[in-house]
């Protein structure tokens, strides 16, 4: 799952390894101000979002996988994170 925040932008994940009990992770979170490009890539059957984030000349790239069927969700994810607009309001991507 993805969550864009009015501050952050987060990435969970299910952790269910224990299968009476199901747990959700942080896996990793960036400061909005840290985002600087976000694109979306197809490869075969899998849908890739690409995230690079970055604090003065350092970068780093962060992909993740997503069904093909999210790429409309995706798509509006992107337009969020670079709108002054949404910044207020915040995004769910389950």
């Amino acid at each position: 799952m993805v969550v864009l925040s009015p501050e952050h932008l987060l990435v969970a994940h299910d952790d269910v390894t224990n299968l009476r009990v199901a747990y959700g992770l942080i896996a990793r979170y960036c400061p909005r101000s840290r985002l600087r490009r976000a694109m979306l890539e197809r490869i075969q059957d899998d849908l890739w979002l690409t995230i690079t984030v970055g604090v003065r000349d350092t970068e780093e790239m962060l992909r993740y996988r997503f069904a093909p069927e999210a790429e409309p969700a995706l798509q509006d994810l992107i337009g969020a994170m670079f709108s002054a607009e949404t910044a207020s309001a915040g995004q769910d991507l389950s």
